[in-house]
């Protein structure tokens, strides 16, 4: 890793130095967990360095201090196109982590360095060293000096750079950059309001409850056989007492023997329904 070098006066153009991002696993894209089994989150700053006469970035001073580093990193590697030095033309199509090529103004003319930590905030300071503590004293948009130091990222698969924040100085005010947020202010909101729109509050309407009809219980042949019972069985019927030859109805039956014999009656039933002696 290299020693902690600074930066000249750049431009601050993303990331915030107060809310750290999660760290998400690129498969499950779940939140990452430490080895002390605590959720990983890394603060993540993008500065823009006024471009000068050189042609590339690693032919300026700080640009040759992190292409030094890489190369002892990666002696075979730092010269694939597909290394990842983290710093950037901001003249051109800037591609963020979600894929999507994107076109801000405020990149052109620039040299345009991500870093971020998942160790510890960043110092933050002002011009004269003084450390600020209140919240937004820097944000997107300001002009800033950033103190880094840099480390290859030790990757067999994805070579490339660690460029890591140390401090953050505040130097001077610029417009704020809005971090995906729309001006909503730009909006001319309003208009006729349709049927039933109020500017003001209005009761609730609850109406009375209904009450639900009482449910028919359908009152089924007397043919019908009677359900099984399942819970509970009747105790047994008495024996029955002797009968004349063939079956003899009593007078709870409301039909002859062969109809309820027909319906499917058998004659244990009839007896222990009372409807056959």
């Amino acid at each position: 890793m290299s020693d902690d070098f600074l930066l000249p006066v750049g431009r601050m153009l993303g990331g915030s130095v107060y809310k750290p991002v999660p760290v998400l696993d690129d498969n499950t894209k779940l939140q990452k967990i430490n080895k002390n089994g605590e959720p990983r989150a890394k603060y993540k700053i993008t500065v823009g360095i006024p471009k000068g006469t050189e042609k590339q970035w690693n032919q300026t001073e700080w640009g040759v201090k992190i292409w030094n580093e890489g190369a002892a990193a990666f002696p075979h590697h730092h010269l694939l196109p597909t290394f990842f030095w983290k710093v950037y033309d901001g003249d051109q199509p800037w591609i963020n982590e979600d894929g999507e090529t994107v076109e801000q103004v405020e990149r052109r003319g620039m040299w345009v360095i991500r870093t971020e930590t998942e160790f510890r905030q960043p110092i933050l300071c002002n011009d004269k060293g003084e450390i600020l503590v209140e919240d937004d004293a820097i944000v997107p948009g300001y002009f800033v000096q950033l103190v880094i130091n840099v480390a290859g990222n030790g990757s067999p698969k994805s070579q490339g750079m660690f460029i890591n924040p140390v401090v953050l100085a505040f130097i001077a005010y610029g417009p704020k950059i809005a971090s995906g947020i729309p001006d909503v202010k730009k909006f001319a909101f309003g208009g006729a309001l349709p049927p039933g729109a109020s500017v003001t509050p209005v009761a609730t309407f609850n109406p009375a409850p209904v009450a639900k009809p009482a449910q028919v219980v359908p009152n089924y042949a007397v043919l019908q056989p009677p359900a099984p019972l399942v819970v509970i069985a009747p105790p047994p019927a008495p024996p029955a007492p002797p009968v004349p030859i063939g079956p003899q109805m009593t007078a709870l039956a409301q039909a002859s023997y062969e109809a309820y014999i027909g319906a499917g009656w058998t004659d244990e039933q009839l007896r222990a329904n009372g409807l056959m002696l």
